[in-house]
């Protein structure tokens, strides 16, 4: 879990999530300005984030990473709807 969210996630959100990058998504009508607006709070938060070191369970359980993955999950319901959300 922690490769994959310091080094695989790390480098998507520093690109994909970019200001750049979501307005040419906007610009092309594939987003709308809900999800650059969630987008920009989750590179945001992310980036308040990785500047610390965490234990797998500070993950797990700390505030600043629940509200992480919870506006992980708003950007998923945003874009797929409730089907994209799953518990796993």
């Amino acid at each position: 879990m922690l490769y994959k969210l310091f080094e695989e996630f790390d480098s998507g959100v520093r690109s994909f999530f970019h200001d750049d990058s979501l307005q040419k998504l906007f610009k092309y009508d594939m987003i709308n300005e809900s999800v650059i607006s969630t987008s920009r709070k989750i590179r945001h938060k992310w980036i308040e984030l990785e500047s610390k070191s965490y234990s797998l369970n500070e993950i797990r359980t700390t505030p600043e990473w629940r509200e992480f993955f919870c506006l992980c999950d708003e950007l998923n319901r945003e874009l797929w709807g409730d089907q994209g959300v799953t518990s796993d």
